[in-house]
């Protein structure tokens, strides 16, 4: 019985971590959102209508859909349900874990060039140019944020700021400090240099905090872990726990009481560290 489980669970977890289609990701990666059904090459094919309904899906409500049935028709309903928890949950984690860690890549990566526009200001480049070669090696996001300063300082061309959160928040700041140089005649250098000066003090501190709540992460995550060796240990002295989880009512009932419980604990401590 607990092959079949383990083996579910496996396959929910690939699905839930397998790439979007490369046409997915750079249409997500520059407008935010997925292509509206019926446009772009392929589109009118089934499996592709069938992919971008899929994706349009809640990544935990996904995951819980690819596990549940599964487990229902291996095990029952109650099994079936704590599966979707398990998955569902996993799924949550999952994303907030990479989307934590894109975001501080976001920020290290805009330090970085940041600093290098402040470095070709001060070398004597034109605002346009500077920013122009500073995108050049840069994240798509990132990249198209230096050519809108960069046709800013040449045209005066001020567009709305896409993108990430960090994206907006740094295009904004140093799209401010253009408009500020060119109507009162200030260095855009030095106001580049000064948000250069805010953003490594602000991805100094997202380190620190990240390597702080590392040891309370993994504490939840051990305090997760603690019925399944539970359940290791009376498996053997002899007992049949599985049997009794997996089975009609009482005992079926603890296993997805007792996922429940489980599961809200990890979010609960993903969000408190989170904070």
């Amino acid at each position: 019985m607990v092959r079949p489980l383990l083996a579910l669970l496996v396959v929910a977890t690939a699905l839930v971590l397998w790439p979007e289609q490369p046409a997915l990701r750079r249409w997500r990666r520059l407008t935010g959102t997925l292509p509206p059904l019926g446009t772009g090459a392929g589109a009118s094919r089934p499996s592709a209508r069938i992919v971008a309904g899929w994706q349009r899906l809640p990544l935990p409500l996904g995951a819980a859909l690819l596990a549940a049935p599964s487990a229902w028709w291996l095990f029952g309903a109650l099994p079936a349900i704590a599966a979707g928890l398990i998955a569902a949950t996993a799924a949550t984690l999952i994303r907030g874990f990479r989307g934590a860690r894109r975001e501080r890549r976001l920020w290290a990566e805009l330090a970085a060039r940041v600093r290098m526009l402040t470095r070709e200001l001060r070398s004597g480049s034109p605002p346009a140019a500077a920013a122009e070669l500073v995108a050049a090696g840069a994240g798509a996001d990132v990249a198209q944020q230096l050519h809108q300063l960069a046709a800013q300082a040449r045209w005066g061309l001020q567009r709305p700021i896409g993108g990430p959160a960090p994206v907006r928040a740094v295009g904004r700041q140093l799209s401010a400090g253009l408009r500020l140089a060119v109507r009162s005649g200030v260095p855009w250098a030095a106001l580049v240099e000064s948000a250069a000066v805010d953003i490594d003090a602000r991805v100094r501190v997202a380190e620190d905090r990240a390597a702080q709540v590392a040891g309370p992460r993994f504490s939840g995550y051990v305090l997760a872990a603690l019925p399944v060796f539970g359940l290791l240990l009376g498996a053997g002295i002899g007992a049949d726990p599985l049997a009794v989880l997996l089975g009609p009512a009482p005992g079926g009932v603890l296993l997805p009481v007792g996922v429940l419980l489980c599961c809200a604990g990890l979010l609960w401590s993903a969000r408190i560290t989170a904070r």
